[in-house]
């Protein structure tokens, strides 16, 4: 429950694709998501950004109510594979059971996703 004394705000909230096209980015991109349960909406707003996008890194987690977060529809592992490769797990400090790690995907046509080394 929010903090009735806390200070509330309005943020804008806008998808990667409409700020990609306002910033007039241009790919290749790496998208990392770091957003505690809400990929989904993100990756939905991202569909044009994620054409262009040659890595994707998720955050996941094995606690709490985004444990497991992954790609949202199957449709997305017609392009991407997950590597067997992830960023550096962190563990809780109390008892040292692991938290979260960064997993990292990679577009089929990606030499490195052809090779099962990194696989």
């Amino acid at each position: 429950m929010p903090d009735a004394g806390a200070p509330q705000w309005t943020v804008r909230q806008v998808s990667l694709d409409q700020e990609v096209e306002r910033l007039g980015f241009e790919g290749p991109f790496m998208v990392k998501l770091d957003t505690h349960g809400t990929e989904r909406e993100i990756l939905a707003g991202a569909r044009r950004v994620l054409e262009s996008c040659e890595v994707l890194v998720i955050e996941m987690y094995n606690y709490g109510r985004t444990a497991g977060v992954s790609p949202p529809c199957a449709s997305m592992w017609k392009v991407w594979i997950p590597l067997h490769r992830h960023g550096e797990p962190m563990f809780r400090d109390h008892d040292r059971a692991f938290w979260q790690v960064d997993f990292f995907f990679v577009r089929k046509d990606r030499p490195e996703a052809v090779y099962p080394q990194f696989r």
